[in-house]
């Protein structure tokens, strides 16, 4: 898994952009809809008609190492925004820049929602996908982030 340089930044109207759609979402009452309208947003807005999505995704590239790899498998082309913390079950991530990464699809098909954490209240290990459709407790991330952890730093 490659570890990203995470100094790197869209314009400010992009961020700002990102914002407005992330309130859409924020401002929704219950988790349920929260979930539901950033799966239904997050593909309405990803497209090469969204200019903020072609820079996010010129962003994406820029931050690649070298060629525009995958940043999961390092071999096939990166072509599909990815989100770290899916946004089923973290809609208050969906349109955070920090979250996304570019995976191939052949990686992110596969990977869908598949995401854990360790609960901050029991340090239990919490896997969402065995809980669709309920919030995730409050937790640290059980799998590396390659915006800011190498899988090298885990290796004896």
């Amino acid at each position: 898994m490659i570890k990203l340089s995470d100094n790197i930044f869209p314009a400010q109207d992009v961020l700002d952009k990102l914002k407005e759609y992330q309130d859409e979402i924020d401002a929704l009452a219950t988790f349920a809809e929260r979930s539901q309208k950033a799966k239904k947003s997050f593909s309405g807005k990803n497209t090469n008609k969204n200019k903020y999505f072609n820079a996010i995704k010129e962003k994406l590239i820029e931050m690649c190492s070298g060629a525009r790899r995958c940043v999961y498998c390092e071999d096939s082309v990166g072509d599909e925004v990815e989100h770290i913390r899916p946004k089923d079950f973290f809609p208050e991530s969906c349109f955070v820049w920090e979250n996304y990464v570019y995976a191939c699809g052949n990686c992110n098909g596969p990977k869908n929602n598949k995401f854990a954490i360790f609960t901050d209240d029991k340090d239990d290990f919490y896997d969402v996908r065995l809980n669709i459709g309920a919030e995730p407790p409050k937790g640290k991330d059980a799998m590396i982030n390659p915006r800011n952890e190498s899988a090298m730093d885990y290796c004896m």
